[in-house]
């Protein structure tokens, strides 16, 4: 995978600084200001970033993937939390509740 302008440097700073699934989210949302936070990465670096990536990476971290949270996510995305908030709330939810119970604990924990 490369994108073009960004050297092994940058990339590597850039996987070195943030956990991969929260980049791979701002790629997947085309959050271009998460990726100007990086040493070396502007907004047009960043949109090149997003422009060569996006729908190209998949999510590594296994606890994202079952369903019933995915539907919480979708839940607390309509309510207007970004997925980056929601995800970050999420990892601290009983995933063992249903759903419904998810997005109570998670609005609870979102009021804190």
């Amino acid at each position: 995978i490369s994108v073009s302008g960004i050297g092994p440097k940058s990339a590597l700073s850039i996987l070195a600084t943030d956990a991969i699934n929260d980049i791979i989210l701002a790629i997947e949302e085309g959050n271009a200001k998460y990726l100007t936070k990086f040493p070396g990465i502007g907004l047009k670096s960043a949109q090149q970033i997003i422009l060569d990536l996006k729908g190209k990476l998949v999510e590594t971290d296994d606890e994202l993937i079952p369903t019933h949270k995915n539907d919480v996510e979708d839940a607390l995305s309509a309510l207007g939390y970004s997925r980056t908030e929601i995800r970050k709330v999420l990892k601290k939810v009983n995933q063992d509740l249903p759903v419904e119970d998810m997005i109570k604990e998670a609005l609870k924990l979102f009021m804190k």
